[in-house]
Formats: structure tokens, sequence, C-alpha cells
């Protein structure tokens, strides 16, 4: 997603270079990778070929799952509409975090499936939600609410059996990145999520592209902050400026409008145990930051372009004509497709992750949607490690050792939750 804050530049540095071929498994040559550490210490890793056709193992996900909550109709605790994230605890209990619906809740299920307890409500009290936005499972089943609201982030712990335990919201010491006398702040802060230091990992973006958008296909930036406080005062880190989300400014019947790009890349960023990840999606390549800001790895897993087609563009201008049936919106949408540059190719990677050894998660982008995400798979070195296939309308929120627990959706765009195991 983005612009470099630090470019790794071949003038004045010294190269060393290893081939190194990575073995995938007994017997198996895997794909020749070049290993370059320059005299600032940054690593880069290269792939020479594509992971699809190197000889990378291939690890297997179930073809049912082996666990399934939710239902259609019925009992409330079993209902869900929209879930934003679920973990395992050490128990085997599962924690589903329901953060599109009045309720906000946090809610426990036995390792059957049972449901046990639910917390949080709608509200600004403690344990209380405004905009639950990600669920994070930490050592010793501390649980991270991330409530992502603008400009007012928080991030809410709790305990393993749901008890609140505290806040953490570093909003009001971060004054200085608003404009004074009430005007919209050229950076607005978006949210907030807690690193495994301690800190919390801001993200921002600007507003001044709303305002004052450019003309035609632009990208917008957005700033990663690291935020840590002493015993005195809070510490601003930052991570690095890096482009977004590509936006095509038209009017299309309202004026001068900045609209997000059908299949365009989108910011993409995670963390690790000591690592801040960001990944640029029209290449897949990943830049690794320690916490302090330092460029320290950059990994080019040599992943090509996604394949965008007439028939995707279609389909996308149909769902978003009827995304809300209230609204005849049918000829601004047919003006905007009719506007906006239809490509045939799109960004290389959609999402990470980083699954709970540490491996990083590339998701290959797709236009078409329902299919079953496709992964490569990198360890925290850069070297490849698989290809993963996922089951279709499938998102996974917690990658194990052994399972991936995530949300699945039926044809009647009802969530449920599902654990299926993972063979390496």
């Amino acid at each position: 997603m983005y612009l470099f804050f630090r470019r790794c530049r071949t003038s004045g540095f010294l190269w060393v270079l290893v081939v190194i071929p990575f073995g995938c498994g007994s017997g198996d040559p895997g794909p020749t990778t070049s290993i370059v550490r320059d005299s600032a210490g940054i690593q880069i890793v290269e792939l020479s070929e594509t992971p699809q056709s190197a000889d990378l193992r291939r690890w297997e996900i179930g073809p049912e799952p082996s666990l399934e909550i939710g239902v259609r109709e019925g009992d409330p605790a079993y209902l869900f509409s929209g879930i934003v994230g679920t973990a395992a605890l050490s128990d085997g209990r599962i924690v589903v975090l329901e953060g599109r619906t009045a309720s906000k809740e946090l809610r426990f299920y036995s390792p059957d499936g049972s449901h046990e307890s639910t917390w949080g409500g709608d509200g600004e009290g403690p344990g209380e939600f405004r905009s639950p936005a990600e669920l994070i499972r930490l050592p010793g089943d501390t649980l991270v609410v991330c409530d992502g609201v603008i400009s007012f982030p928080a991030v809410d712990l709790f305990d393993g059996n749901g008890a609140f335990l505290h806040r953490i919201q570093p909003i009001p010491d971060l004054i200085p990145f608003s404009a004074p006398n009430g005007d919209l702040p050229p950076e607005v802060i978006d949210r907030g999520v807690l690193l495994a230091d301690g800190s919390v990992l801001i993200r921002t973006f600007f507003t001044s592209v709303e305002t004052d958008p450019p003309p035609g296909l632009f990208r917008e930036s957005f700033r990663l902050l690291r935020v840590r406080r002493s015993r005195t005062r809070v510490v601003v880190d930052s991570i690095g400026l890096f482009k977004g989300a590509e936006l095509f400014t038209t009017d299309v019947g309202q004026g001068l409008i900045p609209y997000r790009m059908p299949f365009g890349p989108e910011p993409i960023y995670g963390s690790g145990q000591d690592r801040i990840y960001v990944v640029e999606p029209l290449t897949g390549e990943v830049m690794g930051f320690d916490y302090e800001g330092n460029l320290r790895e950059i990994f080019r897993p040599s992943i090509p372009a996604s394949a965008i087609s007439e028939q995707d563009y279609e389909r996308e201008k149909e769902g978003m004509i009827s995304f809300d049936p209230r609204y005849d919106n049918r000829p601004i949408v047919e003006r905007f497709f009719r506007e906006v540059p239809h490509r045939t190719e799109g960004p290389a990677v959609g999402g990470l992750s980083v699954d709970l050894e540490g491996n990083l998660w590339l998701e290959l982008f797709s236009a078409k949607k329902g299919l079953g995400d496709q992964w490569v798979v990198l360890a925290d070195d850069g070297s490849p490690l698989a290809i993963v296939q996922g089951p279709p309308n499938f998102t996974p929120y917690e990658i194990g050792s052994d399972y991936l627990l995530g949300v699945w959706t039926d044809e009647m765009e009802i969530p449920y939750v599902r654990r299926y195991s993972l063979r390496k």
C-alpha cells in the first residue's frame, strides 16, 4: 500500500549477494532466492520466480469445518450479522466480536460451540464499544478490542472470561496533529492497534483530498505512528508515510468528489512480535520495520499482477447498484463506471495476515469474490514456505499452527464462525 518513507538506494552501499535454494521438503529443490544485505543493515530477500510456478509445498485446509457456530434463525446468542473478529483461547473456548449490530458484543463459546456468556455492549463506558473493529488474543488469554472510531480510537483489554481490564486511549496526547480554529485537520487519526510491547500502532489519513482533491487518478497517503508512554510523557515514533488507497476524482452529478477505484490498491499492513510490516499491493513487496521505525527487511516475492475483465467491472457495478435497494443510484453508478478507467490488471496482493508462529500470509488479490482466497506464506526471514488455497466465502481472523479460525458466509450473506484444520 505504499510509497516508501525510507527508500533503499544502491548508490554508496556495499552489497553482499548470496543465492540460496530454499528447500520445501525432503528432496524438493524449492525456488531460488537471493539475499542482499546493504551497508545500512537492511536485508533484501528476492524470489526469482513466482510462487505459483515454484516447487513450493502446498499446505492443505480441511474440506469441511471442524467447528461451526451460528444459525439463520433462533437463539440470538448464535445469530450473527457483523463479525469483525474471532479468537481461540488456550483452553479451546472461542471468542467472537460482533461489531456491526446495535449490541456490539464479545461472545464466549465452549470448545464444542455452546454459548457461555456475553459481554460488552453499545456505549462509551468501561467495557462498552462504539465501533469495534478488531479482536486480538495476547499470551495469557488477554483479549484486545480495537474500538476504531475515527479521531477517537481506543484499545480495550479484557481477561479470558470477558471482564474489562482497562482502556488505552492515546488520542488526547496527539492534539498537535489537529488543525486550529475548528477546521478539518489535515491528518485524522483512524484507528489504533496494540503491539506486542504494549505500545499502540496508530494509522492516520489526510482529509485534504476531501476538501481539495487532485483531479483524475491518485493514491492518498497515510501515516503509521507508534505511541508509547513513559513515566512523564507520551512518545510518538513515526514508522513512515506510505501510499494508500487509489482514488479517482470525477463529477457524476454531485460535484468533484474522489471515489475509491474499483479493484484498486488499498492500505495493507500488520505486525509481528517485533516487526511492523507494510505491503505494496501492486507488487507484493513487504517492508519490515522495527518498532522504532527503522527499515530492517524488504521481501520481494515476485507475485504477478491480478487479471481484471470487463465482466468483473460489470459485476462490481451491479453490486454497487443493488447495495441499498431503498435508493435508485443506477444513473450515478453507471456514469461513474463510464468515467473511471477500466484496467486489465489489478494489484498483486489484497491482504496480509501474520499467523501465531510469525509467518506472513500474503493474500493474492482477485477481482472474483467467493471463490476462496489463495495465500503465499513467507517465514519471518522472507523465505517462501507454502501456497495455501482457502475455502470459498471464508475469511480467517486467526491462523494457528494447525488451524484457521474465521468467518464463513452462506448464500444469504449470513455469517458463521468456522474453524478449519491446517495440514502442512
